[in-house]
């Protein structure tokens, strides 16, 4: 049994050796004082971040991508609320496992074939290289996750909270907003952490999109690993990692750990 442990333990501990050794990797990368990507990392230098703050591109599209993540988080949030209590809060309705199953839908597509997809309808419309574009692109992508989220922490709520408010005397919006809002709380902040991060980092359909006037920062990040073997991409890499790292850490400090694993 003592063995046995010990394989478990070893084991798992390899497992996220494994995970994390490309991240590592990156990391000590972007320090390197050499002029191209190496590993081990030439001598140390800052001078790869110092680059990223002359290059006016990293900090324009920085901005963009956070505008996109933080408006397709909350449009995706609000939609996937108002889609999973028309499915879940009143009587089943006609047609609505088809609802369900057109909303999740992009979970399965490809998102390569979504950006095709989306390119092709952009196109008729003169929404390429828009923000309008990308952000309407964003919030086909996030939806189906947030929707999920939200869905799985609606069919669990026990509808009893909320009547049993009724009956101590609230009226039906404030036993809704004092009763099921706080206990639908983990799975909204669940969709919203997860809108989040996939606009933030989504480069397969943004690419698709790209246009002159807008660009987003996986997108400049792919160009300019394309370009050239600067160490330059090591660290703007490195910087994205920290950011979901801060995102995912202040989440997981206010909800709990369990919100990235359970959010019922």
């Amino acid at each position: 049994m003592l063995k046995k442990n010990l394989f478990l333990r070893i084991s798992v501990w390899c497992l996220f050796a494994f995970m994390l050794a490309p991240l590592v990797i990156v990391a000590a990368a972007s320090f390197s004082s050499a002029r191209s990507l190496a590993f081990p990392p030439k001598g140390f230098s800052l001078e790869w971040y110092a680059a990223i703050l002359d290059d006016g591109r990293w900090l324009k599209s920085a901005i963009t991508s956070f505008e996109l993540a933080a408006s397709a988080m909350v449009i995706s949030v609000a939609l996937a609320f108002a889609g999973a209590l028309s499915v879940t809060w009143w009587h089943k309705w006609r047609g609505s496992n088809a609802y369900q199953f057109l909303l999740t839908l992009p979970l399965i597509v490809p998102f390569t074939a979504t950006g095709v997809a989306l390119l092709l309808a952009f196109r008729q419309f003169s929404l390429l290289g828009s923000f309008r574009g990308f952000l309407l692109a964003h919030i086909v992508i996030t939806l189906p996750f947030a929707f999920r989220a939200v869905l799985m922490s609606l069919e669990s709520f026990d509808r009893n909270y909320f009547e049993a408010g009724m009956t101590l005397g609230a009226n039906p919006w404030k036993s809704f907003l004092r009763i099921v809002m706080p206990l639908l709380t983990p799975g909204i902040a669940a969709g919203s952490v997860f809108a989040f991060l996939l606009s933030f980092d989504e480069a397969t359909v943004s690419l698709l999109l790209v246009g002159p006037g807008i660009t987003t920062l996986p997108v400049t990040l792919y160009g300019q690993a394309s370009e050239s073997a600067s160490p330059v991409v090591a660290a703007v890499a490195t910087l994205q990692i920290l950011v979901v790292l801060v995102f995912v850490g202040i989440a997981s400090r206010t909800f709990g750990v369990r919100l990235f694993t359970d959010v019922h």
